[in-house]
């Protein structure tokens, strides 16, 4: 018979599936092998053929009949004449056009451009190797938690995040965000770089910044976090923010790498002896910004002259181990204090040390001594030191 159109013998086939059964007797129900409506098979016993609803009904794949056949081997065939289930060839040099697709296989687009593993529950962008991304695909996340994700990764794992990862063409080196530390189905020292979505407690997630400095030969390390809290935080001492970029040309380092602020316990170690605190008024407070420390004290005390340099002890940290004196200095204000000095008193950080000594400011730095008892004295200031 003519037609006009592409031919389509070569393109398009008619499946109508056929089921066997053997009775026994005493059985109704059996499995078809496809799903179909009462109407749409043709049923034999012993050749046969039954009357639809009065012999026998189906539902999906169930074939039930009324009364039990016959024992037999294969006297049972079931034809399943519907819905008819087309296959298509398509042409490759044509487009095609689709409401929607069913594909229960793997689904590989243009060799590897996109891959979809269907055993493996899995999918490869740009390789057809998908095993060790450790992604899946479900529909069901892409509206999580008030998101309208375009791609939803999911993990089959349980307590297992999935991992979006990033590699080059021999896979031996590669980097991504991840949410696991299991690093098996991967050569760790070949990772670059990682950004980790960590739960630290049942409530509490933290993101952890993982970089190389060795790839190939060492693992990445967590160098920062940021906090469930909301705070950046540096895992790795020493690691800072660098501001090299506009140094200047005189700058020895750019990276600011510490802050710090916190309480110390100012002690008068030297001038008097059995010291006391009448009121409590024994206070520290401390802010530590880079390599510098600024202390800031308030003393009041009493105490038996012991005619020596005035000292106080309990600094935060070590000062550097510099002989530049004008790098640590301070203020200083103070009532009724007996020393030998008539003019300014200045405090002065010794190097190595947690402590600090007062000098006489208008006799070319020399040492401040008590020379009476203090009773009640008020000693209030700061100093500012470096430290190493």
């Amino acid at each position: 018979m003519a037609y006009i159109g592409q031919n389509a013998d070569g393109n398009f086939t008619t499946s109508v599936s056929k089921d066997t059964f053997s009775g026994n007797g005493s059985a109704t129900a059996f499995t078809l092998s496809e799903a179909a409506t009462t109407n749409t098979v043709d049923v034999f016993v012993e050749n046969i053929r039954q009357e639809p609803t009065t012999a026998y009904s189906v539902d999906g794949t169930t074939l039930t009949f009324t009364a039990a056949p016959v024992t037999g081997t294969n006297n049972i065939y079931v034809v399943n004449r519907g819905p008819i289930q087309l296959s298509a060839s398509h042409p490759a040099a044509k487009s095609l056009s689709a409401f929607s697709a069913t594909i229960t296989n793997d689904l590989t687009v243009d060799t590897n451009t996109l891959f979809v593993d269907a055993s493996e529950n899995k999918v490869g962008i740009g390789t057809t190797t998908v095993t060790d991304a450790g992604v899946a695909i479900t529909p069901s996340v892409t509206r999580a938690g008030g998101w309208d994700a375009h791609l939803a990764l999911q993990s089959t794992a349980a307590d297992d995040f999935p991992a979006l990862l990033f590699s080059n063409a021999a896979t031996n080196r590669y980097g991504g965000i991840v949410s696991t530390n299991d690093a098996s189905g991967n050569v760790a020292n070949n990772a670059t770089a990682a950004i980790d979505f960590l739960m630290t407690s049942s409530t509490d997630g933290n993101i952890n910044i993982r970089t190389n400095t060795a790839v190939g030969a060492s693992a990445p390390v967590s160098n920062w976090q940021f906090t469930h809290d909301g705070n950046l935080k540096a895992l790795v001492n020493g690691n800072g923010i660098d501001f090299s970029a506009s140094a200047g040309s005189n700058a020895s380092s750019s990276v600011l790498d510490d802050y710090e602020e916190g309480a110390w316990t100012p002690v008068v170690a030297a001038g008097w002896t059995s010291v006391t605190f009448p009121n409590s008024y024994q206070f520290g407070k401390y802010q530590k910004v880079g390599n510098v420390v600024e202390a800031f004290f308030f003393l009041q005390f009493s105490g038996t002259n012991a005619g020596a340099h005035v000292q106080i002890n309990g600094l935060p940290y070590v000062a550097v181990n510099e002989t530049a004196g004008a790098l640590r200095g301070g203020a200083l204000t103070y009532f009724n204090i007996p020393v030998d000095s008539s003019g300014m008193v200045m405090p002065y950080v010794f190097q190595n040390a947690t402590n600090f000594r007062l000098y006489a400011g208008d006799d070319g730095g020399a040492s401040t001594l008590s020379n009476g008892n203090a009773s009640n004295a008020f000693l209030i200031g700061s100093v500012r030191y470096r430290v190493s």
